[in-house]
């Protein structure tokens, strides 16, 4: 082989090295840019994340006060309506011993216990039609929203009583 075939080959080679190094060199820049390009996107996502928390917390905070606000409101209207000696109809049901207090805390007890709906503060003294006088003491289930259910000794007063349309003020 001649000199300048080997120069030739050399200059060549030389040259495949320096593109090489090249393109090593911009893979590298590249690479360290969107290594920093992504540590500031997790900075940004972290930061939105705990922003999303605050506001998360917020508005459990303001559901919670919207609530609050309703069952004062509902209690108010009871209220309301009791001061004026307000009849209605509404449906009531019996329910019996269940092994556990009532929603107030004490031990149900017939002929006084009776569950309300949940805008009727404890203790309150209602009176039902056919029943007479009984104290809330325990919750109707949320779905129930304007039944009562008077508690009895036992499941056959409670079936015997059923589902009745009754005047309670």
């Amino acid at each position: 082989m001649n000199i300048s075939a080997v120069a030739h080959r050399a200059r060549r080679a030389y040259m495949t090295y320096l593109i090489m190094c090249v393109i090593i060199f911009t893979l590298v820049s590249l690479s360290s840019y969107l290594m920093i390009q992504l540590h500031e996107y997790e900075t940004m996502a972290s930061v939105q994340a705990g922003q999303l928390s605050v506001a998360d917390a917020q508005i459990s905070a303001l559901e919670c006060q919207v609530k609050e606000l309703n069952q004062a409101l509902d209690a108010a209207r009871f209220e309301s309506s009791i001061s004026r000696g307000a009849e209605r109809k509404t449906e009531v049901t019996a329910y019996t011993w269940t092994g556990n207090k009532t929603a107030s805390g004490t031990w149900p007890k017939a002929g006084r216990t009776v569950a309300g709906p949940r805008n009727v503060p404890f203790g309150t003294v209602v009176w039902i039609e056919g029943v007479g006088e009984r104290i809330i003491e325990d919750r109707m289930n949320e779905r129930y929203p304007n039944r009562y259910d008077v508690y009895m000794d036992t499941e056959q007063e409670c079936l015997e009583f059923g589902i009745r349309e009754l005047i309670v003020k």
